[in-house]
């Protein structure tokens, strides 16, 4: 195994980065909580 990852892996990763990035700047943003729902993150 390669430390590079193929292109057709390639979607892998960024989706998975994506979906993670959201989540921290949801957290570090609790403006943008609200996209994600009232009290989501207010809440618990």
């Amino acid at each position: 195994m390669r430390g590079t990852v193929p292109r057709n892996f390639s979607w892998l990763p960024e989706d998975c980065f994506t979906g993670s990035k959201r989540s921290i700047m949801a957290s570090i943003s609790p403006q943008h909580s609200d996209l994600t729902g009232p009290g989501a993150s207010s809440g618990g």
